[in-house]
C-alpha cells in the first residue's frame, strides 16, 4: 500500500502549541501506548495507540485539523501516513514528539475525567455536571484554606475558590434551566474531592506541593473540556467549554506565578503568557 506522503506535514512542538491555542478542539491524536499516555500527555489529546489505529480510523473527525504525536515523532509519522491514505487532507505530524514539548502536561488515563460524562448527551445535563465539577474544586480550595493558620496562605486558596465560583457563574448563565442540586463529589479533573483532601492532610503537604497539585487539577480540567469538545452535538455547552478553557488559562498562569514566587524556578507554559 502506498501512502500519500505529500499530505503529511511536519510541524514542531511550538507550532503545534500555537494551533491548539487558536483552536482547542482540533483533532490531537496521541499514538503512544496507554502507559505512556498516563504518565503525561498534551491536554486535549485523544489516545489511539498505533497498533489500534487501522481499526479505529473511523473515530477521527475528518472535518477538523488533525495533529498526530508520539514520543519522538517516529510512530506518529507512520500514523500520519496511514491516516492520510484514507483522509484526503493535510495531516500534521509533530516532529520530535512529546520529548520536544516544553509545555505543561496532563496526567492520568483518558477516562478518569471523561467517564463522568459517559452516556450523557443532553446539553443541560453536561452543563450541570460541569457546574458540579467546578463546585468540587471550589470546595477543595476552601477546605485547604481552612487548613492554614497563616492569613497570607489562607488568602491564596480563598482567591482560588472565588475563581471557581466565577466559573460556576459562567456556567449558570449559559444554562437554559435552573441547575438541579448535585453533590460535588469530584473536581474538574475527575478526581475525588474527599479523597484528595484527606490525602493532602494525611501527607502533611506544604504550600508548594498543594499549589503543584492544584496546577495538575486545572491542567486536567482543561484536558477534560477539550475532550468534551470532541464529543460533538453538545449544543450550547460547547460555548460553555470554550469559555471555561479561556478562564482556566488565566487560572493556570496565576498558579504558575505563585509556584515560581515560592520556588524561584519558572514553570513551562502550555499557553502563551499574556501581559
Amino acid at each position: 500500500m502506498l501512502y500519500n506522503l505529500i499530505m503529511v506535514k511536519g510541524i514542531d512542538a511550538d507550532e503545534a502549541r500555537k494551533l491548539l491555542e487558536q483552536n482547542p478542539d482540533i483533532n490531537l491524536i496521541d499514538v503512544r501506548q496507554p502507559e505512556e499516555y498516563k504518565e503525561g500527555h498534551i491536554p486535549g489529546a485523544t489516545l489511539i495507540p498505533l497498533p489500534e489505529l487501522p481499526d479505529r480510523l473511523n473515530e477521527i473527525d475528518r472535518d477538523k485539523t488533525i495533529v498526530v504525536y508520539c514520543r519522538s515523532g517516529r510512530r506518529s509519522l507512520a500514523a500520519s501516513q496511514l491516516i492520510s491514505n484514507v483522509i484526503e487532507k493535510d495531516i500534521y505530524n509533530m516532529e520530535g514528539g512529546i520529548l520536544a514539548w516544553s509545555g505543561l502536561k496532563s496526567k492520568g488515563t483518558i477516562d478518569e475525567g471523561i467517564k463522568i460524562f459517559a452516556g450523557v448527551d443532553d446539553p443541560e445535563e453536561i452543563i450541570s455536571l460541569l457546574y458540579s465539577l467546578e463546585e468540587g474544586s471550589r470546595d477543595f480550595y476552601l477546605s485547604i484554606a481552612d487548613n492554614f493558620k497563616e492569613e497570607d496562605r489562607k488568602r491564596i486558596f480563598i482567591d482560588l475558590a472565588r475563581d471557581e465560583e466565577k466559573h460556576m457563574g459562567i456556567i449558570s448563565r449559559w444554562s437554559k434551566t435552573k441547575l438541579p442540586p448535585r453533590e460535588a463529589m469530584f473536581m474538574e479533573s475527575g478526581i475525588s474531592v474527599r479523597d484528595t483532601i484527606e490525602r493532602v492532610k494525611k501527607e502533611g503537604e506544604g504550600i508548594i506541593e498543594i499549589l503543584e497539585l492544584s496546577m495538575g487539577i486545572e491542567i486536567n480540567g482543561i484536558d477534560l473540556c477539550m475532550l468534551l469538545l470532541k464529543k460533538g452535538n453538545i449544543g450550547i455547552s460547547r460555548e460553555v467549554l470554550l469559555k471555561i478553557i479561556g478562564e482556566e488559562k488565566g487560572h493556570i498562569r496565576k498558579l504558575s506565578k505563585l509556584i515560581t514566587e515560592g520556588t524561584g524556578e519558572p514553570l513551562p507554559h502550555f499557553f502563551e503568557p499574556k501581559g
